[in-house]
């Protein structure tokens, strides 16, 4: 949340243009533009919705643990795979 703040802070200043913003923080201008647009709407708390969004996805993703068969087959793939 902290990163998207100082991102929209730096973006509002007119020091940097997006896409150079954007590249600094490592996110897409697509992305870069929604929190742009998500703050102009609803202001810190449009940024706060987008943060909670994310932790959903995240554990979305901790629930689904990965089958147990999995490790085993990703292993035998690497080992059988030739070098050159």
């Amino acid at each position: 949340m902290d990163e998207i703040i100082r991102f929209v802070m730096l973006a509002q200043s007119a020091r940097f243009t997006v896409t150079e913003l954007c590249e600094q923080f490592g996110i897409s201008r697509k992305t870069g533009y929604k929190h742009l647009v998500r703050y102009a709407a609803d202001g810190l708390q449009g940024l706060a919705a987008a943060a909670t969004v994310r932790s959903g996805f995240l554990s979305r993703c901790a629930r689904s643990p990965i089958p147990a068969r999995m490790p085993k087959r990703v292993l035998r793939i690497d080992l059988n795979r030739r070098l050159s």
